[in-house]
């Protein structure tokens, strides 16, 4: 048949998530912008040619983007605690 490859957007989940985290959405049910997850996007896809120019393998790759990830989640959980 080869109509269809189910694995396709096998990995862009991750992907997604992280440029909205790093665009400013909130996973506690805090609204994102546009702009923002322009901006997200952009700066993993700056992130990750940086590390692949670098000869950074894919793995380490991978965990530097989530430990950034990481970092966002927790100045977003500090910024809310900040406006109560």
């Amino acid at each position: 048949m080869d109509a269809g490859q189910p694995s396709v957007g096998e990995g862009w989940l991750m992907k997604a998530i992280t440029a909205a985290i790093l665009g400013g959405t909130s996973l506690k049910g805090g609204q994102g912008t546009i702009l923002g997850t322009v901006f997200g996007t952009l700066l993993t896809a700056v992130l990750a040619n940086g590390l692949s120019l670098m000869n950074v393998s894919a793995y380490w790759a991978r965990v530097v983007v989530g430990a950034i990830v990481l970092i966002a989640i927790l100045g977003d959980l500090l910024r809310q605690r900040g406006k109560r």
